[in-house]
């Protein structure tokens, strides 16, 4: 892996197969937001969201060839 950051790619020249990861890292980061809105959740499963918030966030900036995303805000 290369540590120069990646062109940023205009989303309508991205292969469709592309566009369906995206779409499918939207519905995910959606309902982990909806997770964390939980006020059951206890405090080590916010964390646990949280983080696999952030992995998704991280992954779909990389699809898209965009920066590091914001770090996750556990006290909503």
């Amino acid at each position: 892996t290369s540590s120069q950051p990646r062109p940023s790619v205009p989303h309508t020249l991205h292969p469709p197969y592309l566009q369906v990861l995206h779409s499918a890292y939207h519905h995910v980061n959606s309902t982990l937001y909806t997770m964390l809105e939980d006020e059951r959740l206890s405090g080590e499963q916010r964390e646990l969201v949280c983080r696999h918030l952030q992995g998704t966030r991280q992954l779909q900036a990389e699809l898209w060839g965009e920066g590091a995303p914001a770090p996750c805000q556990t006290g909503l």
